[in-house]
């Protein structure tokens, strides 16, 4: 109900509309909480199943080791709204709602933080 704006009760109007298949897909996860994620090829690949198509503009609920980590959908390809059912689409990563970049003076440490880069990987459904 919070996806689509609606409240319990409502009315809904559905009309039937064709979408073309995925190509491309970014994502901003709305919380830093994302980095804790050591595989999110792995994560997405398994979540993204439960969902058959993106919109721009949408967020997206995936659950992680008990979490539930939020993706805004920043940009789809190669329209407004995508289908993401058995399709080959490549997934970029912005970053995180939060997210702040180390200071170049910060002391490293091998656990510290390098910063963020975006993450590619291609994304078929099975």
């Amino acid at each position: 109900m919070r996806q689509l704006h609606l409240n319990e009760g409502e009315c809904v109007r559905i009309t039937y509309a064709t979408l073309p298949k995925a190509t491309y897909t970014k994502l901003k996860p709305q919380s830093t909480d994302f980095l804790t994620i050591s595989n999110p090829r792995a994560v997405l690949e398994v979540e993204l199943r439960k969902f058959a198509c993106l919109t721009k503009g949408d967020i997206i609920a995936v659950e992680y080791n008990d979490q539930i980590l939020e993706f805004l959908v920043m940009e789809v390809k190669p329209g407004r709204a995508v289908s993401i059912i058995e399709c080959d689409m490549n997934v970029e990563f912005d970053a995180p709602e939060g997210y702040v970049e180390p200071s170049a003076n910060a002391t490293s440490s091998s656990n510290a933080a390098v910063g963020f880069a975006c993450r590619n990987f291609s994304y078929s459904k099975l």
